[in-house]
């Protein structure tokens, strides 16, 4: 790695810090909702960033389809609440379990999984599925 690196121009190095948010206790507010990396930034130990949000994105087309009216946003957002919330953050914290190498750092929930346990749980979920389930519940 020294020997690659002191091939390199110093100029073009660059330090890129990775920076860690503590969970939000909530994306919503009035008819406004965080998604993505603004709900939930990842570390990028799980490369889950761009999978997460692309859930978000599902998940809100689940429940806001063409013609949803402007007096049902809030009770569709509180459904996005509960759609996403609990999965979203469990996935942020295994990350940064991964990242630290630790299953105390900031635990939201009280959850510890191992990788394998985690990938069946991760790769077998439909964001759109479980979102439209959760409207169901609600109408």
């Amino acid at each position: 790695m020294q020997t690659l690196l002191s091939m390199a121009d110093p100029s073009t190095i660059k330090l890129w810090k990775l920076f860690d948010r503590r969970v939000l206790k909530t994306w919503v507010n009035g008819y406004a909702a965080l998604l993505g990396d603004a709900a939930h930034p990842f570390l990028p130990h799980q490369g889950q960033g761009g999978a997460q949000a692309i859930e978000d994105a599902a998940a809100l087309g689940a429940l806001f389809p063409m013609g949803t009216r402007k007096e049902d946003v809030q009770r569709r957002l509180d459904a996005y609440m509960k759609a996403r919330y609990d999965r979203a953050t469990m996935v942020q914290d295994f990350s940064r379990q991964m990242a630290f190498q630790t299953d105390e750092q900031d635990k939201v929930g009280g959850f510890s999984m191992n990788p394998m346990e985690f990938s069946k749980m991760n790769f077998n979920h439909n964001a759109y599925v479980h979102a439209r389930e959760i409207l169901n519940q609600q109408l």
